[in-house]
């Protein structure tokens, strides 16, 4: 039976790129405490890498929980991660959102 593979917090704050958090101090992010924004980041943003780390660390089911509970996926990503993770995407909160806003008039 396979391991499943873990990833350091050290190797995995170095597996992101700073230009995803430009509007906070890199070196002061703690990854656990911003899991929310980390993850946002990294499916919106992202490079397939920083995903494959990003759900090592997390763990699957954090990573799911907390995509799923987003305010905002664009579009594209949130149907990305609606195949990927094999959940319908009218169960995305992001999803429920949009239709509650009300449209412009225009």
């Amino acid at each position: 039976m396979n391991k499943p593979i873990k990833i350091t917090k050290l190797d995995f704050k170095k597996s992101l790129r700073k230009e995803l958090f430009w509007d906070v101090d890199f070196n002061k992010l703690d990854v656990d405490l911003a899991e929310r924004l980390v993850i946002e980041r990294v499916c919106s943003l992202g490079f397939p890498e920083e995903l494959r780390n990003t759900i090592l660390y997390f763990g699957y089911d954090s990573f799911t929980k907390t995509i799923m509970n987003l305010n905002f996926l664009d579009n594209k990503t949130l149907h990305f991660f609606s195949l990927l993770l094999n959940k319908p995407s009218t169960k995305f909160k992001c999803y429920k959102r949009k239709l509650s806003k009300e449209a412009h008039w225009i």
